[in-house]
């Protein structure tokens, strides 16, 4: 019986122990972040060069999804088909 109480007792110390831990570290870090200096980023503002890249590179994606079979070899969506049935 009474190694049923202290396994009982020691349970709840240990509970007790992690509650009080887990306040202390909550008060700590509430207090880190409140006095702590904020942190300043760098501001990146793009330059010429990069607007110009970035241009570039949108209408390069803009050609490529607008890409079809009918531009790569000037023939219509029906000749194609046809063709596809002549195939098979």
């Amino acid at each position: 019986m009474t190694s049923f109480l202290f396994g009982v007792l020691g349970a709840l110390a240990v509970v007790v122990l992690l509650c009080i831990g887990a306040i202390l570290g909550w008060k700590a870090h509430a207090f880190v972040l409140e006095h702590r200096a904020p942190e300043a980023a760098p501001q990146h503002t793009p330059t010429a060069e990069e607007i110009q890249r970035f241009k570039e590179d949108q209408e390069a994606f803009e050609a490529m999804l607008h890409y079809s079979p009918e531009m790569a070899y000037g023939v219509t969506g029906n000749a194609l088909q046809d063709a596809a049935r002549k195939e098979t």
